[in-house]
């Protein structure tokens, strides 16, 4: 009798603890397609982002080849000193008239602050409009 009393306790415990797993199993695998759905809607924000973050660079290179054209640069030249192929150059330049940035100067939210520009090399500096217009 107590032969079949521990079986029977010990098939009570053994089907607890698959309950318990088989609980576990259920909740995880219905959390996969939760997480997949999660990852499928992280890559669409990241590629919207990436979106904005790419047509903001391509304006505002746009802005400076035409503010560089304005100025009577060459896009040859330009490509030459930027370090850049002419054929990019000139996609930049496609992008100039685009969101507002028809104007050279854009709209004052230029990175490096009113009036700086990036010269050649990539340095910076605050009077390379006044020593263009000089020129």
């Amino acid at each position: 009798m107590e032969a079949a009393a521990a079986r029977q306790a010990a098939a009570a415990t053994r089907e607890r603890a698959n309950i318990k797993d088989l609980t576990d199993l259920v909740f995880h695998a219905d959390s996969l397609d939760g997480v997949d759905q999660w990852l499928d809607d992280q890559i669409a924000a990241a590629r919207v982002e990436a979106d904005l973050r790419r047509g903001a660079h391509l304006c505002g290179a746009g802005r400076a080849v035409a503010a560089l054209r304005d100025r009577g640069e060459t896009i040859a030249r330009i490509a030459e000193d930027a370090g850049v192929s002419v054929v990019k150059v000139r996609q930049f330049f496609k992008h100039a008239n685009e969101a507002g940035a028809g104007s050279p100067g854009g709209d004052g939210d230029s990175p490096l602050g009113a009036g700086a520009a990036a010269e050649p090399g990539g340095a910076v500096s605050a009077d390379s409009e006044v020593r263009s217009s000089a020129n």
